[in-house]
């Protein structure tokens, strides 16, 4: 077993103090207003064949996760920063950070570490609260002092383990990036929060289609815009409507293609009809469809005369006054090659 492998050579090992992670919970340092409970479960993996047993089996099944090396190290992974150890772990090991045992008493804790993961996934608090902790100051006097803690110790100690081992996907979406991680982290607040985000850009994108659609009559801005949409939904590789075609479309096929587009991905639709650069994007967009313009990766071109060097650049330059002019020359001639 790896964990008794490391067990019996830590006393060789030079540890640097290695942490898996020293944040306080999963967003607090990017928002350190984020206090009370925060909860995550530690889950296995089941689409990995040899974890499947018989569903009368599989309440009672346990998988443990074991301490390791950092990856490319001979450093034992650690689930605090040795500022935190000194902090959480005098408590929990019986002996001070001024102790000739310290060290030695810390790298056994890591080597010893061990994880009970049930197939119903282990749920951790993870959140901080504002509390008291042990510090030294100036004087390497030992102190108590106010600030984050966290809620539960051992739970956010497991938690910050995991993040760094290297058989535990951070996400579910993870999972199908790597070779093999048999167990992942769920984070029950941002899947809420996810779950939020995608109902409010639902209902987003059904307000502007519906807006849209009343005010589509031959001639109005909303017809146009219906027609900016598609051309570049038809470039976004993410959209529904990529590579296709409306030219030939009537204006009921049209709308049924927006709809379409708005139901199969409202982040890619609402973002396409908001961008304020939308009418210019699908006027570029045409003039490449009918060779007027050229595109060699992020390279504009007319002929061999180098426009621009980004699309924001090429808007820019159709908005530029210096080349009003062209501008209308270019529109007249996707009119003559649209007949």
């Amino acid at each position: 077993m790896e964990n008794e492998s490391i067990t019996a050579q830590v006393k060789e090992t030079v540890e640097t103090g290695v942490t898996a992670s020293s944040s306080l919970a999963p967003d607090v340092e990017q928002n350190e207003q984020i206090m009370g409970s925060y909860f995550v479960t530690l889950r296995v993996n089941e689409s990995i064949q040899w974890f499947k047993l018989p569903k009368e089996l599989k309440s009672e099944r346990k998988k443990r996760i074991g301490s390791t090396w950092v990856k490319g190290t001979k450093d034992i992974l650690r689930g605090l920063s040795a500022e935190e150890e000194e902090r959480y772990l005098p408590k929990m090991l019986g002996v001070s950070p001024t102790s000739d045992n310290w060290d030695a008493k810390v790298r056994e804790y890591w080597a010893n570490m061990t994880i009970d993961v049930p197939i119903k996934g282990l749920k951790l608090d993870v959140g901080v609260e504002s509390g008291y902790y042990n510090d030294v100051n100036e004087k390497g006097v030992r102190i108590r002092k106010k600030g984050l803690v966290p809620i539960n110790l051992n739970d956010y100690i497991n938690y910050n383990f995991c993040k760094g081992h290297k058989w535990v996907a951070v996400s579910r979406e993870d999972i199908n990036n790597v070779d093999f991680f048999p167990y992942f982290i769920e984070d029950h607040s941002k899947i809420k929060l996810d779950t939020e985000k995608a109902y409010i850009e639902r209902k987003k994108a059904g307000a502007i289609y519906n807006r849209l659609i009343a005010s589509n009559t031959e001639g109005s801005i909303d017809e146009s815009k219906i027609d900016w949409i598609l051309e570049v939904s038809k470039r976004n590789k993410q959209s529904a409507f990529y590579n296709r075609s409306y030219d030939t479309m009537t204006p009921v096929e049209k709308e049924m293609a927006l709809e379409h587009e708005k139901n199969s991905n409202p982040d890619v639709f609402l973002r396409i009809a908001t961008d304020p650069d939308l009418e210019d994007k699908s006027f570029i967009s045409k003039l490449i469809e009918k060779g007027i313009w050229e595109r060699q990766g992020n390279t504009y071109m007319d002929d061999s005369k180098i426009l621009a060097n980004s699309v924001k650049e090429a808007v820019t330059w159709l908005r530029n006054p210096v080349n009003s002019k062209m501008r209308i020359t270019y529109e007249e001639r996707l009119k003559g090659a649209s007949m």
